[in-house]
């Protein structure tokens, strides 16, 4: 989703959509992670490109207390803080052994 100066503009991803910007300063929020390609036209002759430029938007990692938890107050993590393991199961041994393979 795409909000200029509080209009709310859908965002498809495999269509383009006019965002009509009406001066020199506008103000572009971007309210879901992703890039996003934009491209300008003149006013008068929509189907002459001027030109084009991308924006790519980090996701906002947000983790809150869990139930037992009695920190109540949220916490931002960066998208560096995500760490991900793929296990290839072939070489895992027998499944008898796998609970204690897989531990953290």
């Amino acid at each position: 989703m795409v909000t200029i100066d509080d209009t709310i503009f859908s965002a498809n991803r495999e269509t383009y959509s006019e965002v009509p910007i009406s001066d020199a300063h506008n103000v572009l929020q971007l309210l879901s992670s992703g890039s996003f390609h934009f491209y300008y036209t003149e006013k008068n002759r929509p189907k002459a490109v001027l030109g084009s430029f991308y924006i790519v938007v980090n996701p906002e990692l947000t983790i809150y207390g869990g139930a037992n938890s009695k920190q109540k107050k949220a916490e931002t993590l960066s998208v560096n803080a995500i760490q991900c393991q793929t296990v290839l199961s072939k070489c895992m041994g027998s499944i008898d052994t796998w609970p204690e393979k897989l531990k953290v």
